[in-house]
């Protein structure tokens, strides 16, 4: 897919609306990684209340989105500062309420890949 093809659908999902509440912590992740090219974060409204600030790198053949930062409790935390349960549990809801949403939107099937 291509990279406007994905930006586009991306922005379209509601998750894309951060609450003014949690803007701050968005821009200040947004602004320290501004050197990654596509970075954005979700917002993820329902229990427990997060925001994922994900990477997105593709081209025609494949795509890679990557959870690098996880808010909650009013900081950010990354995938060292969380035990095995916790990353398991996040990947899991990204895949459903996000990656469901783009696999729809783009006819398209995704694989998650460990690191």
């Amino acid at each position: 897919m291509k990279k406007s093809d994905f930006l586009s659908v991306f922005d379209s999902l509601s998750e894309r609306q951060i609450p003014d509440k949690w803007k701050e912590g968005a821009m200040s992740i947004e602004h320290t990684y501004n050197f990654m090219r596509e970075n954005t974060c979700v917002y993820l409204k329902t229990y427990p209340e997060e925001m994922y600030f994900i990477s997105y790198n593709g081209n025609s053949k494949f795509s890679v989105i990557s959870i690098r930062s996880v808010y909650t409790r009013n900081r950010w935390f990354t995938q060292k500062d969380l035990d095995d349960s916790e990353r398991e549990r996040i990947e899991n809801r990204f895949d459903e309420e996000i990656i469901k949403k783009i696999e729809k939107a783009t006819g398209t099937k995704a694989e998650r890949v460990s690191n």
